[in-house]
């Protein structure tokens, strides 16, 4: 009796390597608090890192140097640039995996970071926070450059994330951010105000104020990113 043919398998959906290649690029970038101007790793190094081919990686750079988020230097390096979060954002780049839910990423950052700006006060060197503080007062500067100061604001975070000594807790932010970087780049930001409070976060972790320094941190959050009372963080009169 003659076999029916059945149908084979559908084909598997290839994932695209060079958006996934991205998406590493943008985590890289956050998780290390890289700045415009700032120069990725030779490409060797950084293939390694995230553990792929250097062809592979060598696409993914030129796809970003195409729309102007990277900056290439012929035998020098490559530089990030201010657009390197919005030019991710537009393309959709991070579709394989869906952005976390607002309120549950509003809720992360809201407990986190308190608790790591107060670490930060405690463990973070007088060279680490002075670091950090001309960076701000450099981005001061800038204040009319919005899609810098998204990703100024970025690394801000992480950095301070980094200040608190605790790895684990550091990295538990690093995915919210992740996840924030995912988000509409298009969204209002006002980088006057932020800019106020990374000062202030910045003064009172100078005077080793931890309680100031966390305060001061959750009414950031509400201020800027959206963090509200839903995430159980009410700010103290």
């Amino acid at each position: 009796m003659r076999r029916t043919h059945l149908p084979g398998p559908a084909p598997v959906r290839r994932t695209n390597l060079t958006q996934l290649i991205l998406d590493q690029l943008r985590d890289y970038v956050l998780s290390h608090g890289l700045l415009e101007e700032d120069r990725l790793p030779p490409e060797r190094e950084l293939a390694a890192q995230l553990d792929v081919s250097r062809p592979s990686l060598r696409n993914a750079l030129d796809w970003l140097a195409q729309r102007g988020a990277l900056r290439r230097v012929q035998g020098g390096g490559t530089f990030l640039q201010s657009t390197f979060l919005t030019v991710l954002a537009e393309a959709h780049v991070a579709h394989a995996a869906a952005p976390s839910n607002s309120s549950e990423l509003a809720e992360a950052r809201g407990y986190l970071e308190p608790l790591l700006v107060q670490l930060a006060a405690e463990r973070a060197s007088s060279e680490e926070l002075a670091a950090l503080a001309a960076d701000a007062a450099r981005a001061g500067q800038r204040l009319e450059d919005v899609e810098f100061w998204r990703l100024h604001d970025l690394a801000f975070h992480a950095r301070l994330a980094k200040l608190s000594g605790n790895s684990i807790l550091a990295e538990a932010l690093g995915a919210a951010l992740h996840q924030t970087a995912r988000s509409d780049q298009s969204a209002p930001l006002d980088t006057r105000k932020c800019h106020e409070q990374h000062s202030e976060i910045l003064e009172a972790l100078t005077r080793r104020d931890a309680e100031a320094a966390a305060q001061l941190m959750r009414e950031h959050l509400q201020g800027c990113h959206a963090v509200d009372d839903a995430a159980g963080l009410r700010v103290s009169a």
